[in-house]
């Protein structure tokens, strides 16, 4: 975590581990890009709870 924020962010890792919050360096890594598949690894499909079309899967997933 450190050194992807230090290497994104192009700061030293001394000033990630001294200097930031904690709050700071989740919401510093939270607006980092992710470059994941469709599948998780186990082979499964990953369902994208923030999509509209995936409201009623994520419910009966929640809620039964």
């Amino acid at each position: 975590m450190v050194a992807g924020i230090s290497k994104s962010y192009n700061l030293t890792p001394d000033y990630v581990l001294h200097e930031m919050s904690y709050a700071n360096i989740s919401l510093y890594s939270s607006v980092l890009p992710s470059y994941d598949d469709e599948t998780d690894k186990q082979g499964g499909k990953v369902i994208k709870a923030d999509d509209p079309k995936n409201k009623d899967l994520v419910n009966s997933i929640l809620f039964g």
